[in-house]
């Protein structure tokens, strides 16, 4: 299937724990194998296991697009260098004191929408590292972009409170369709409960059939 419903060890917050693009999916050490499983057969790419500051939360510390891969500032040397060797692509720490990454920063292939609270030399490094456009906003008024949005390269699905200003800036910069959904029964912070690329997508278990429907027509799946 292009959609499937699990669970991480008894959470569908899943993508607390998980984050993937169209080349690579990054999990903890101790992802059950049919978790590692439901992601090469839904998205079909290979799946690194990893920490993240010795942190099982793969999914809030870090994001990412098939260029680069952004971590937080602590990650450790012996997992950044890691991680540089399985995914072959530029990792880079992101500097300051924001360090939940993939809760800051939305990003595709093409384009980036980050959270106003990171900084200048955090701006320039997310630019170099993923090799996009990037640009600070919000996502219904939060500053939580990373957390309330997911985007692929065919469709951005973002909280269901955002403004008509925010998901036209959002189309003028991603340049592709920009609509809104919730997961888990009605989760507003979709990335919470979804890891999707251009190929397919993870949800959590208690998305509903409606739900499901929608994500598939914005994100284009199947």
């Amino acid at each position: 299937m292009a959609v499937t419903r699990i669970k991480f060890k008894g959470t569908s917050s899943i993508g607390v724990f998980i984050m993937a693009t169209d080349s690579y999916a990054i999990v903890p050490p101790d992802t059950p194998g049919k978790i590692i499983r439901a992601i090469r057969e839904n998205l079909e790419v290979d799946v690194v296991k990893s920490l993240i500051g010795e942190s099982r939360l793969v999914g809030v510390l870090s994001a990412g697009n098939p260029k680069g891969l952004l971590v937080p500032y602590y990650t450790l040397d012996e997992e950044l260098d890691a991680l540089k060797k399985y995914l072959g692509v530029k990792v880079s720490r992101v500097p300051g004191k924001m360090t939940a990454i993939g809760n800051l920063v939305l990003a595709n292939e093409k384009a980036c929408l980050i959270s106003p609270e990171l900084g200048d030399d955090a701006a320039t490094v997310i630019e170099e590292t993923l090799d996009v456009t990037v640009q600070r906003g919000t996502i219904a008024g939060l500053p939580i972009v990373g957390s309330s949005g997911v985007a692929t390269s065919k469709g951005v699905v973002v909280h269901p409170q955002s403004t008509s200003n925010e998901l036209k800036t959002l189309e003028k910069l991603f340049g592709i369709s920009v609509d809104v959904g919730t997961v888990n029964g009605g989760m507003p912070y979709v990335r919470i409960g979804l890891v999707a690329n251009t190929v397919g997508a993870l949800v959590g278990e208690d998305t509903t059939g409606p739900e499901i429907q929608n994500l598939i027509n914005i994100l284009d799946i199947g």
